[in-house]
């Protein structure tokens, strides 16, 4: 359980939290107090839908209920489609995404979603179910939203500076691999796969770089716990020839193990220019 003890003034810290199908994951930051960081993953109970699930660990962990300087919602699920940045009319953005997905009657009620991803010449449209929206917008003090590839990609841009070739990071977990490739003029690819394990998650980190034509000397920085890295490296570097840890902040890097564990995506959003 993450306490209220655990910060002394809340207002002193940014706070971050990722909903995912099976649990949460937690990081308040601060660049003034101590703790810099802190934070955890917090699974869902077992059996239980997802809103309800939210609703119970959110209130099972007082912390989070703290009264945040800004609050962060990382919200992972639902379709998604990135669209030119030259589309700037809210409403046009999302008639494109609906053309490309229809509103499906077996899913539960959503809403659509737009992350602006400045600097790249993009921005992603993407579904959040209605009722889990409600409940976040009326629990936290005006919530901002991200899609985990929009923290990825504004993540990843703001570390290649000077880089002109083309470079992909790879975030890997369990459930799903995270694409993301950039050239010297933006976005060449952003998408998200379901995986069954490591050796799926390097099929279609290389289908992606075969049809972009990337070259083998093309960099890809690869995220995840330290036994998925162990299994995906030496199988990349059949076909890669630079194929390195991605870099983590160094407040994570010096942190206690509950907020290591966190994923990749949250770790680094404090540092995303989001």
């Amino acid at each position: 359980m993450l306490g209220k003890e655990l910060i002394t003034v809340p207002r002193r810290y940014r706070a971050f939290l990722e909903v995912g199908d099976h649990g949460c994951g937690f990081l308040a930051v601060s660049e003034v107090e101590t703790p810099r960081l802190v934070g955890a993953p917090l699974p869902f109970p077992d059996g239980m839908e997802r809103v309800a699930a939210l609703e119970e660990t959110v209130y099972a962990n007082p912390l989070l209920l703290g009264d945040f300087a800004e609050t962060t919602i990382v919200l992972r699920g639902g379709r998604f489609m990135l669209v030119p940045g030259f589309v700037t009319d809210d409403s046009l953005a999302c008639d494109l995404f609906r053309a490309q997905y229809p509103v499906d009657n077996d899913l539960p009620p959503g809403e659509l979603l737009i992350d602006d991803w400045n600097g790249l010449g993009s921005r992603l449209v993407y579904e959040a179910d209605s009722d889990e929206l409600s409940f976040l917008r009326r629990t936290f003090n005006n919530p901002a939203t991200r899609h985990p590839l929009s923290v990825l990609s504004l993540y990843f841009a703001a570390r290649r500076e000077g880089c002109a070739a083309s470079r992909m990071l790879l975030s890997v977990s369990d459930e799903r691999a995270d694409i993301v490739v950039l050239g010297r003029d933006g976005v060449l690819c952003a998408n998200s796969f379901p995986v069954s394990g490591p050796l799926d998650a390097a099929y279609y980190a290389l289908a992606v770089r075969q049809s972009l034509s990337l070259s083998p000397r093309d960099e890809l920085m690869l995220a995840g716990t330290s036994a998925l890295r162990a299994s995906l490296t030496p199988v990349l570097r059949r076909g890669i020839s630079f194929v390195m840890p991605a870099i983590e902040p160094p407040a994570v890097l010096a942190a206690p193990k509950g907020i290591r564990a966190l994923p990749f995506e949250l770790k680094v959003a404090p540092y995303a220019n989001l």
